[in-house]
């Protein structure tokens, strides 16, 4: 568990990064709790990098299976934040029972940012931090937990 009932947690939210860990990442990531990489990293350097600002919890990503990271990262991660219980995993449907799983599904995949559900069932996808394909800019979130309660916002990485 990381944090309590006392204050929030602050955690940095990213997915997707390709093995390309934008340096802007760590601007954004300052000064919060914890990190979670919801899968594709491809690279252990980033890993290393992400957790020069803060404790990491990552998973494997499709990309991830069949390179070095694919031994070292599980394909589903379970932790409390504040009282509130996130699930990370890369693919969403690899989930069973996602839409009504209780707390925080943490996933990427996709590489469209999205935070949705209702309160007790919600969602945060942070899009993908290094635009790995597509049109969109590069995206992370900013995840605050406190006393059971969950709150997202997308950050588009400053250009």
């Amino acid at each position: 568990m990381i944090g309590d009932a006392a204050g929030p947690v602050r955690v940095g939210v990213l997915s997707d990064t390709h093995g390309r860990l934008d340096p802007r990442v760590a601007e954004v990531f300052a000064g919060v709790d914890a990190i979670v990489h919801a899968g594709d990293v491809v690279s252990l350097d980033d890993l290393v990098a992400l957790r020069e600002i803060a404790p990491v919890t990552a998973v494997a990503g499709n990309c991830d299976i069949a390179g070095e990271l694919g031994c070292v990262l599980r394909g589903v991660e379970r932790l409390t934040l504040a009282g509130v219980s996130v699930t990370v995993v890369h693919d969403i449907t690899d989930l069973p029972g996602w839409r009504t799983a209780p707390g925080l599904v943490i996933h990427g995949h996709t590489h469209v940012a999205e935070f949705a559900g209702e309160p007790g069932c919600m969602r945060l996808n942070p899009g993908s931090a290094s635009r790995a394909y597509g049109d969109g800019p590069p995206t992370v979130a900013l995840l605050t937990c406190e006393a059971g309660e969950v709150s997202a916002e997308v950050v588009r990485l400053p250009e």
